[in-house]
């Protein structure tokens, strides 16, 4: 999921349910002996 950063956006409920999936995708990961990747990625305005 790719943030675009502004004065209002995102806000702090997306920016921490961003960070949920992503720290649910790394636990999976390594559930399953792989080794994740978490990179997310911003896009100052």
């Amino acid at each position: 999921c790719v943030l675009k950063i502004s004065d209002s956006c995102p806000t702090p409920l997306a920016i921490a349910e961003n960070a949920n999936v992503l720290a649910r995708y790394a636990s999976i990961c390594q559930q399953n002996g792989l080794v994740p990747i978490v990179e997310p990625e911003i896009l100052p305005d």
